[in-house]
């Protein structure tokens, strides 16, 4: 079949997704990268392949409670302002 110009239809490039968006993410106020598992298995991922030696991690006593890692490539102190938003 043949198509007017008119009922073709445009197709939008999508961008390619960030390794981190499988996860609950933010970018807190002084602009680190916070991650979050979305259930224990994403918990258990996070916390073996992808915390780093300068990354922190922060996890409340709670049963059921998420895994949080601030980001630190720089290796420099995290501000408490972030530690309060993770």
């Amino acid at each position: 079949k043949k198509f007017d110009r008119q009922q073709q239809v445009k197709l939008r490039r999508v961008r390619k997704r960030f390794w981190f968006e499988k996860f609950y993410w933010f970018i807190s106020s002084e602009n680190f990268l916070v991650l979050a598992g979305r259930d224990a298995t994403q918990n258990e991922q996070l916390v073996k392949r992808y915390l780093g030696k300068d990354d922190l991690f922060v996890h409340a006593d709670i049963h059921g409670a998420a895994t949080c890692i601030v980001r630190n490539p720089s290796g420099t102190e995290v501000p408490p302002l972030t530690l309060q938003e993770a």
